[in-house]
């Protein structure tokens, strides 16, 4: 398995050798303890699964880093008692190359991350779509 380093309280995140992701989410909890995506045998975290931990608001930050050896690609939001995080991929199949498998040609992942805020009765949101080439763009709103 490949080991990357985080510089998040010295994280170390070990990604699967079939890897295809890009992009992994780190959580940065409250007692300084980290959850990566990847664990340390490699096995996956789902997002779903710590949201008690971000309901009991020991979740401080999430931050999504780059799988790529030659990208120090991080992008961190971080939390408060009405912050709530957005974090999930999209995947795109471009039709007519035959390809209907993920990571075939023609497969594209978007990731995003952001947050959902409600200030004085409003509701708002911010989140970062990120390509798979790095490419950013940031979205206000709906």
């Amino acid at each position: 398995m490949e080991k990357i380093e985080v510089p998040i309280q010295g994280a170390r995140v070990k990604i699967p050798e079939d890897n295809k992701l890009k992009y992994i989410w780190i959580a940065e909890l409250e007692d300084e303890k980290c959850i990566p995506q990847f664990g340390e045998h490699g096995t996956e975290t789902l997002f779903g699964s710590i949201q008690p931990l971000i309901d009991e608001g020991k979740v401080k930050a999430f931050h999504f880093v780059s799988t790529t050896p030659m990208s120090q690609h991080k992008v961190t939001v971080e939390l408060d008692d009405e912050t709530r995080p957005i974090i999930f991929r999209r995947h795109r199949q471009k039709m007519g190359d035959g390809a209907r498998i993920m990571h075939a040609p023609g497969h594209e992942v978007q990731y995003c991350i952001g947050f959902q805020k409600t200030c004085g009765g409003q509701n708002s949101k911010s989140i970062m779509f990120i390509d798979e080439d790095g490419n950013v763009t940031l979205k206000n709103g709906d």
